[in-house]
């Protein structure tokens, strides 16, 4: 026992695996003891710690290499003990975690061994560091009291290799020219290395500089870092590389899909082995323009070409050859989004000779126009030079194609327009109503959003309110484009009437007639029906005296052999009358008559009068209005409200239907036009109704 004790007073020991933490005085430690006659070494002995003995704690149990790491050494107060890592076999040097050089207490430094001096308080903390060569494994850092080397203490930190990350931005297809984003992580170095494998490269890769300097020879060589594309870490481990790819060296790279490489060292792709890197594909396409315009531009209109281009140039060039007319690669700048505008301004277009013209719109492919005018002579690489104003037009624009063409020169793409004689056309008029409201509409070559004016008056000459005139706007059609001016014939009277419309810009007129006939409210004139010559549209405003309320009333009429027609809605049939079927109100009569002629009724006087009523079928009923006064058609048809849609009357002196009232509508279809006693309407119903009309 007292063996045991002098060893316990000699040799107190801590492996490294007793504790984790500097020890103080009080701890219970595990002590090696050496077997007598032998230096190996026997079960250990259970001790406690005493003061002086020398502690070690690590600020982190594991680091990614690169970083560094604190080792906090405990001990007697102002006392030098001895700090290493320990050997491991198989690493050289440099491999191994390195004590940082010029730290306070420190002496003695070797990188892996060094003295430490403890401050007044018994401690001392020291910096090691890590970069790519340092091993991937555990270490044991190792302090000892230089006068008993068997009065130590241990720790391990685990050295790990780190890893690299790369995205590209956006969707991974990108046109050449565009700016293309390459983003990730690099944790085990502050430099990551790019390169570039696809289509007719080097099969290891290449370095983005030499895309742009036009050098594909070598590509990139294991540890030359200068064939590689170099990008600094930031603090937080992250990079960002923007490859502008508008800056390659002529048509370098073939549409297609390439493979980017971010490494931690500068390995090229057949020695990846052991290396931390990362990958992220993209795929390259070929710039392109597509580019449009009116297929007919009116002499006097603005032509305006609009269009695409893609591959993010900053601009294309638009070449225009004409009968006496050239623009050579006029600059259009292209936006962000890729779209671009040029305009032919009326002023030009108004001087232009009719006829065809070719347009050319170039885009540079790269960052630079290939094909360029000196003066009229078209150049370029390996063209030969054309005066290209001692060509005819369309040779000429030939000419620049052919040029553009050629391998390894801009792209472009092509169309042609034509100039023609600005012209304004009128459509058919026809008869219209005094007080009606009507239609004057037409086409022309003109540009949508020409202005064009409008205006009606008699042939005779203007009176009173017998005129109309506009300003509209022409809008895009199919085709031709349109116009419509609305005319308001209330103050009109009977007659020929002029329309003429005319370009405000251009020297575009026209003009047309037409004529304006008398229309009447009502038929009705005391107690008779006034017919008009041709089809007229009637009905019974009340109920007529027994013996005069038949079809025999029209006896009277010359209807030049037309019969007297009413309509079945539910049998979808015209039902000519004869003499003697009877007339009621609410029902819509169709009578021709040969020329102008008065139908006399006899109403009866007969008490008490019932309000009529007529049940309708869903579809076209022919229905007339009781009573001796006008009211809306939302009042005429309130019993049917929820079943009627359109009503159309029908004007007897112009022998045309009138715009439709529509249930609800507005402007000239409102429901609030009137309605009139003794006149017929086609009414449209949903659905079965019963038509009453109150307080007739």
């Amino acid at each position: 026992m007292a063996v045991a004790v002098a060893l316990l007073a000699a040799l107190v020991v801590a492996p490294a695996a007793a504790f984790d933490s500097p020890g103080t005085a009080g701890d219970t430690v595990f002590i090696q003891v050496p077997a007598a006659g032998s230096g190996a070494e026997t079960a250990g002995v259970i001790g406690t710690m005493t003061a002086g003995m020398p502690g070690i704690a690590v600020s982190k149990s594991s680091v990614i290499r690169g970083s560094d790491f604190v080792v906090t050494v405990t001990g007697e107060p102002r006392k030098e003990y001895h700090l290493s890592v320990r050997e491991v076999d198989g690493l050289g040097p440099g491999e191994h975690p390195e004590i940082a050089p010029g730290q306070v207490g420190v002496t003695n430094n070797t990188g892996s061994a060094v003295t430490v001096t403890t401050n007044a308080a018994g401690t001392r903390s020291v910096q090691f560091d890590t970069n790519q060569s340092t091993g991937e494994r555990r270490f044991t850092i190792r302090v000892e009291d230089p006068v008993n080397p068997d009065v130590f203490d241990e720790a391990e930190v685990l050295v790990e290799r780190g890893a690299v990350t790369v995205v590209a931005s956006g969707t991974g297809f990108y046109y050449i020219g565009d700016e293309i984003v390459f983003s990730g992580t690099n944790t085990d170095n502050d430099v990551t290395y790019l390169f570039l494998t696809g289509p007719n490269l080097p099969p290891n890769g290449i370095g983005f500089e030499d895309l742009r300097k036009g050098i594909l020879s070598a590509g990139v060589q294991t540890g030359n870092e200068s064939t590689f594309t170099r990008v600094d870490v930031d603090t937080d481990d992250t990079w960002t590389y923007r490859w502008n790819t508008s800056l390659l060296y002529t048509r370098i790279l073939d549409a297609g899909g390439y493979t980017v490489y971010a490494l931690s060292e500068p390995r090229a792709r057949n020695a990846l082995n052991g290396a931390p890197y990362s990958t992220t594909s993209i795929q390259l396409r070929a710039p392109s323009v597509e580019a449009t315009a009116n297929a007919v531009v009116a002499k006097g209109d603005d032509l305006v070409i609009t269009g695409t281009a893609t591959g993010d140039p900053a601009n294309v060039r638009v070449w225009i050859f004409g009968e006496n007319y050239y623009r050579f690669q006029q600059p259009a700048p292209v936006g962000s989004d890729g779209t671009f505008e040029y305009i032919i301004p009326f002023e030009d277009t108004m001087v232009m000779q009719t006829g065809r013209y070719d347009v050319v719109v170039q885009h540079p492919y790269d960052d630079a126009f290939d094909v360029r005018v000196s003066g009229t002579t078209l150049m370029g690489n390996d063209i030969t030079p054309v005066n290209l104003t001692a060509l005819q037009p369309h040779e000429a624009a030939d000419a620049l194609i052919a040029a553009l063409d050629s391998q390894f020169i801009d792209t472009y793409t092509n169309f042609t327009f034509i100039v023609e004689e600005p012209r304004v056309l009128i459509d058919p008029i026809g008869e219209q109503a005094t007080g009606s409201t009507f239609t004057v509409a037409g086409t022309t070559n003109l540009a949508a959003g020409n202005l064009l004016s409008v205006e009606v008056i008699p042939v005779a000459g203007p009176v009173d309110n017998s005129t109309d005139a506009g300003t509209v706007a022409v809008v895009k059609g199919d085709g031709l484009n349109r116009w419509s001016f609305e005319v308001d014939a209330t103050g009109f009277r009977p007659g020929q009437y002029t329309v003429t419309v005319e370009s405000i810009r251009t020297a575009a007129i026209q003009t047309a007639t037409f004529t304006v006939i008398g229309s009447r409210e009502s038929p009705l004139s005391g107690d008779n029906l006034t017919l008009a010559p041709g089809w007229n549209f009637i009905s019974i405003p009340r109920p007529l005296a027994a013996g005069n309320d038949t079809a025999a009333i029209f006896s009277t009429v010359d209807t030049d052999g037309h019969s007297v027609l009413r309509y079945d809605t539910a049998g979808g049939a015209w039902i000519a009358l004869t003499p003697s079927d009877r007339l009621v109100p609410l029902e819509g009569i169709w009578i021709y008559s040969a020329g102008p002629a008065t139908v006399a009724l006899n109403f009866s006087t007969a008490l008490p009068v019932s309000p009529p009523e007529r049940s309708l079928a869903a579809g076209w009923n022919a229905v007339g209005f009781p009573g001796t006064s006008p009211m809306t058609a939302r009042d005429a048809l309130y019993s049917v409200d929820g079943q009627w849609t359109i009503l159309i009357g029908f004007n007897d002196g112009a022998q045309a239907f009138e715009a439709g009232v529509v249930n609800g509508g507005s402007g000239q279809n409102a429901d609030t036009r009137v309605v009139y006693p003794g006149r017929g309407y086609w009414l449209y119903m949903t659905g079965p109704g019963t038509l009453g009309v109150m307080g007739v």
